[in-house]
């Protein structure tokens, strides 16, 4: 999975439209306190988690969601305590 962190709808859509035109998808979004973020996918993978078992894909979910966390809290450590 690959990550991009993004302040404007502007620059979320210019990320979006990059990484599409890459043969990435747009697997998730993420709207917290340490910032926007934009995560995609390759879509072979897609196909395979959305073939997956219900639980297996809440399970994928979550442990996206606490990667695209530590990714941030990383971010925010990296850059010195600042989001922007």
């Amino acid at each position: 999975m690959e990550i991009f962190k993004y302040n404007t709808e502007d620059e979320a859509q210019a990320i979006i439209a990059k990484q599409t035109a890459q043969g990435l998808v747009l697997s998730n979004v993420a709207n917290i306190t340490e910032g926007n973020f934009l995560g995609f996918m390759e879509s072979e993978k897609v196909g395979i988690i959305t073939n997956a078992l219900p639980e297996q894909l809440a399970e994928l979910k979550e442990q996206v969601l606490t990667l695209m966390d530590a990714v941030a809290t990383l971010y925010e450590t990296v850059s010195g305590g600042t989001t922007a």
